[in-house]
């Protein structure tokens, strides 16, 4: 990780302000229509898993570059 900033956390802000704003803008996926009725808590819930995810992803490749080397 770069001093001061993690990838993995930005990346998902970036995707969860796109889940609970798209709507807003009229965008339109299968997933919003289970989400309408679902509560801001499990849009956190939501967020934290694909935080957890994100990071499994990151460090796998990690790893594979430090075994390359």
């Amino acid at each position: 990780y770069l001093k001061g900033f993690n990838p993995v956390s930005i990346i998902t802000l970036i995707i969860t302000f796109f889940i609970v704003f798209a709507p807003l803008y009229g965008i339109k996926y299968h997933i919003f229509i289970i989400l309408k009725d679902a509560s801001w808590i499990s849009g956190f819930v939501i967020a934290f898993i694909l935080y957890l995810v994100l990071s499994l992803i990151l460090r796998d490749k990690k790893w594979e570059k430090a075994s390359e080397s």
